[in-house]
């Protein structure tokens, strides 16, 4: 959660790609619409790699923009301001997908020695 200047609190959620590890972030508030958080919103680097280790992912890879919508802009005093903005992704190292890469492959190779 984020909490603003004028308190009130905000949910942060993640909206997931095609991987578990890459989605977009969005602020929910009480009775509103989610809004997408802006790509240029001041964000630490330890608060992205948290995020990314509490979804169970790999290390923070980086953010990238998404499409332009009314969202919110986090600044560096955690205030929030409305903005025309392109919205923010998360990428993390999806660690579970190149294991489970890798157990296919074993599985493939041992299936084939045992015919």
């Amino acid at each position: 959660p984020i909490h603003i200047t004028q308190y009130v609190l905000a949910r942060l959620k993640v909206t997931w790609k095609k991987s578990p590890c890459e989605g977009r972030l969005y602020l929910y508030f009480p009775n509103q619409s989610p809004a997408p958080l802006c790509f240029n919103s001041h964000i630490s680097e330890s608060w992205s790699s948290e995020l990314c280790k509490d979804m169970r992912c790999g290390d923070f890879k980086g953010f990238k923009p998404t499409k332009k919508a009314n969202g919110r802009m986090l600044t560096s005093n955690m205030a929030l301001i409305n903005e025309d903005c392109t919205g923010l992704q998360i990428t993390c190292e999806d660690t579970l997908g190149s294991e489970l890469a890798a157990y296919k492959a074993v599985t493939g190779i041992s299936l084939f020695l045992m015919l």
